[in-house]
């Protein structure tokens, strides 16, 4: 997911691509820390998609 001011984007695995007006920060919260972490100041990251690629 990406932060432009009070947009976010997400991405899917799938290849879909959604778009919301809401800060990332709100995203951030309403996704489980246990699989979603703050990976940059602009986006989150699932986690176990990313231990997927090593």
């Amino acid at each position: 997911m990406k932060q432009n001011s009070n947009y976010c984007k997400i991405v899917c695995l799938d290849g879909r691509n959604i778009s919301l007006s809401k800060t990332l920060k709100y995203i951030e919260e309403l996704l489980p820390s246990s699989i979603f972490q703050r990976i940059h100041k602009s986006y989150l990251g699932n986690i176990k998609i990313v231990a997927a690629l090593n």
